[in-house]
């Protein structure tokens, strides 16, 4: 029987998504913190979810969901499942422990500034993890009585540092690194060291414009810097032998590249070496089986997504498994025969899977079933080429419409980074809730995105909105062409990056009847000057503010310097609390566009940062973008 059912704002906001993924060393299970799409008050909400790698019993919840349970990791051994929550004190992750042997979680640290990291030490009589400095209470206290607070910039940064605890005595020792921020921590295998991403400040400027790893030896504290790239690092992985460290890093000299495999010894003792330097894809995560020598990788490609097995010695890669949408997290048992993963495809939204040896990638869970009774419209995959570039992206047909029914009312979807990527996934917001309104959605990856390597990714380094806005203009052409968009009905919006294409297209082109600014970036002069990401703008936008009084070559670069040329209605939505690209990039645009008459609307969402988070804003969020569309781009019928 034929699917009639539509999407609802109200079920996207409630969908659930699955993150982290983590199989038992022995391979029997796979743990995820599952949460909805929006919060419904001030602190999310998740729960620790269980699926049978052999699906011989259904996944289930197993923790209540009334705090944020996140991040699980289990114990050698397999029985014991440590969690990052809030139970205790909503907002403060404190580390929990669940025995399988029965019970309840019990919560194992009260750190006042809490914890955001952990791993379990091989043996699994030892838990590292890390405790977030907080100011002192009694300080705290009295600011708060006598509101004599000011914060002085640079005097109290909430660094998280290393702490070991023996789970057997319950006796803590810290680690000390000074005044260094730690990031993330990997045991070696032996359980000797620790390697840790480490920075100036905790800072999200200084952990991107980073790099630096440590190698820590616990039982004499001493700390060896191995890698200072410069620039961010990530997903670090110990070779079986503890002789090398592999991790995700830029690959170029700038922050501004694609996302490739490296390699550094232990002691720090050779260079850092970019293994995939040339590579035509990207990588994704990384993760190794304890009792195997290979490194297992996530592999961005295009649209699509591979597992990678990676010889540590010779380089060469081995394809596991392709999969033709987007895989989010990765995960191996001890023996690597079994790995545990996340999958979304362009019918469903992400769900548990494992890949057996012995068998075919299976899914395990069906966290938004009510989605088989939801009409779904065709999705595929669409290339061409400009200037000598390849170029790929995804089309999504309206429910009972295909290439056949064109042309239709088009919409633009742009994504986000810039380096990010439509992967061919179910896509919501910018996709499947604009499609079943009746518009043909196209969703470009242009230049500047993951999936394709290095060049790909590097080639809007200080002149974003040049060739990418030429690759989605071109890819408009195509669609308008083969007569699959209405050239009179066209309309383009995304959120982040996608909310700078957006006002930078409105700006060099009227083709476009309606536009839809998402949180976009009107002036990089400001970005650099506001953004909690500063030196990461400078390389986008070009150009440095403090170096006299211009012009500056960002200036060329911002959407705000085009506004006398717009006449596309353009909807503007923001969050106020938003530090990536603050509101005040979209209340700038929003009076140039005002002041030249172009029709426009600004929203504001309280208490929102860069990403919608909200219930009640994300159902508005949704109803407003398609009625902006529709009242400047009614489909035949409206």
């Amino acid at each position: 029987m034929p699917s009639t059912q539509q999407l609802t704002p109200e079920f996207l906001a409630d969908m659930l998504m699955p993150s982290d993924p983590q199989i038992s060393p022995d391979g029997r299970w796979i743990a995820a913190s599952v949460t909805a799409t929006a919060k419904a008050n001030e602190h999310r909400n998740a729960a620790i979810w269980l699926a049978d790698s052999a699906g011989s019993t259904s996944t289930h919840q197993i923790t209540t969901g009334t705090a944020n349970d996140t991040h699980p990791q289990w114990s050698p051994d397999s029985r014991t499942l440590a969690f990052l929550s809030d139970r205790g004190k909503r907002g403060t992750n404190q580390l929990q422990l669940l025995s399988f042997d029965g019970g309840e979680a019990r919560e194992i640290t009260s750190i006042r500034g809490g914890v955001s990291d952990f791993c379990w030490m091989p043996g699994g009589t030892h838990i590292a993890y890390l405790a977030i400095d907080a100011r002192d209470e009694d300080e705290e206290r009295r600011r708060n009585d006598e509101r004599d607070d000011p914060n002085v910039y640079g005097a109290f940064w909430p660094r998280a540092r290393i702490v070991i605890r023996d789970l057997q005595t319950n006796d803590e020792r810290p680690i000390d690194t000074g005044d260094l921020h730690v990031s993330d921590i990997v045991a070696s295998p032996d359980g000797s060291r620790l390697a840790a991403v480490v920075s100036e400040t905790s800072e999200i400027d200084s952990l991107l414009g980073s790099g630096r790893i440590a190698v820590i030896d616990i039982a004499s504290g001493a700390m060896i810097d191995v890698v200072d790239l410069g620039f961010w690092a990530s997903s670090i992985v110990w070779s079986r032998d503890g002789s090398n460290l592999f991790f995700i890093g830029a690959s170029g000299q700038s922050p501004v590249s694609s996302s490739q495999l490296w390699m550094v010894d232990e002691a720090g003792t050779t260079a850092p070496r970019c293994i995939s330097v040339d590579a035509p894809y990207c990588f994704g995560s990384l993760t190794r089986a304890t009792d195997r020598d290979e490194i297992i990788a996530v592999i961005v490609c295009g649209v699509e997504s591979e597992i990678h097995h990676i010889d540590p010695v010779t380089y060469e890669r081995r394809v596991i498994t392709h999969v033709g949408g987007n895989i989010n997290g990765l995960t191996a048992s001890d023996d690597g025969s079994t790995l545990g993963l996340l999958v979304s495809t362009p019918e469903h939204p992400d769900d548990i899977f494992v890949q057996e040896s012995d068998r075919d990638l299976t899914r395990l869970s069906t966290l938004n079933d009510a989605i088989e009774n939801i009409s779904l419209g065709p999705q595929e995959v669409l290339t061409w080429e400009r200037a000598g570039v390849g170029l790929d992206g995804i089309l999504i047909w309206p429910p009972g419409k295909s290439r056949t029914d064109g042309p239709l009312p088009c919409i633009v979807s742009i994504h986000g980074g810039p380096y990010g990527r439509w992967s061919n996934e179910f896509i919501t917001r910018f996709g499947r809730w604009i499609a079943q309104h009746g518009y043909l959605v196209f969703l470009p990856n242009p230049r500047g995105g993951s999936g394709h390597g290095a060049a790909f990714a590097e080639s809007v380094k200080d002149i974003v909105g040049n060739d990418d806005y030429l690759d989605i203009m071109s890819g408009v052409d195509l669609l308008v062409e083969q007569g699959l968009a209405n050239p009179d009905k066209l309309g383009c919006g995304g959120w982040s990056q996608g909310g700078f294409m957006t006002a930078w297209i409105v700006g060099h082109t009227t083709r476009f009847k309606a536009g839809v600014m998402g949180a976009g970036v009107s002036d990089w002069g400001m970005m650099i000057a506001t953004s909690d990401i500063p030196t990461y703008e400078q390389y986008m936008g070009g150009g440095d503010p403090y170096t006299g009084v211009g012009p500056h070559s960002f200036d060329a670069q911002s959407p705000a310097s085009f506004v006398s040329n717009v006449e596309t209605p353009v909807l503007i939505v923001h969050g106020e609390n938003d530090e990536r690209v603050p509101v005040s990039q979209g209340i700038h645009f929003f009076r140039g566009l005002r002041r030249h008459g172009v029709p426009t609307e600004l929203v504001t969402y309280p208490r929102e940062p860069h990403g919608i988070q909200e219930r009640l804003h994300q159902i508005d969020l949704n109803r407003r973008i398609v009625d902006w569309f529709q009242r400047w781009i009614p489909v035949d019928g409206d």
